[in-house]
């Protein structure tokens, strides 16, 4: 066991203890120093081929398409004429780095009757897809995922 010393005027401990609390509070002192609460920085801009300047992605909209999944999260309401009448909405390609950025979407549903898929190629932000009675319109499209809101439904 240790010995521990005290200081002649205080009567406080000395030693290991003392110092191991000293470097503790002066460690945690630098660690507070170093934790401002300013905002974090948001990326720069991108600079495109044009000249222009190329918002960093929002990721907004009600619906998101990632590459590999068949059909959004979350799926679109059911049609009132059953499930099968319902379209995914599938990613076929997306390009966030053109100017502007584009979206390969196709739309289809089980019922044979709606004709198979229907390709929506190069649509940009804000454009619309329309199938079966569905509008999609596209809010955003970004690296590795594209968004998009529901604006009509039968």
């Amino acid at each position: 066991m240790r010995a521990r010393t005290r200081n002649a005027a205080s009567g406080r401990p000395t030693g290991p203890s003392l110092l191991a609390g000293a470097a503790a509070a002066a460690l945690a002192v630098a660690v507070l120093a170093g934790c401002g609460s300013a905002a974090p920085a948001s990326p720069p801009p991108q600079s495109s081929a044009k000249g222009t300047t190329v918002a960093a992605c929002q990721h907004t909209g009600a619906y998101k398409l990632v590459p590999s999944v068949n059909g959004s999260y979350p799926l679109l309401p059911v049609s009132p004429r059953g499930a099968d009448a319902t379209p995914r909405v599938r990613l076929v390609s997306a390009r966030p780095a053109a100017d502007p950025a584009t979206v390969d979407l196709s739309l289809i549903a089980d019922d044979p009757a709606l004709g198979g898929p229907k390709e929506f190629p190069g649509l940009t932000v804000g454009e619309t897809a329309e199938y079966a009675g569905y509008t999609v319109r596209v809010t955003a499209i970004c690296e590795g995922e594209v968004w998009f809101d529901l604006t009509a439904r039968p």
